[in-house]
């Protein structure tokens, strides 16, 4: 799985963390959310990958 994400992506690693205090996500709004304010470059939804600006 790795090596396919570094050959699709660039991104040699994928980290799987919490979304802030400790919980996870299941709604992609939440997630974009996160991206735009918390300390994430990268989110990989699916078959998507959104770099934050």
């Amino acid at each position: 799985m790795l090596r396919e994400f570094d050959e699709r992506t660039g991104q040699p690693l994928v980290v799987n963390t919490a979304f802030g205090g400790g919980s996870r996500t299941d709604a992609i709004e939440h997630a974009l959310e996160c991206l735009q304010t918390g300390p994430i470059d990268l989110l990989a939804i699916g078959p998507f990958t959104v770099h934050r600006r």
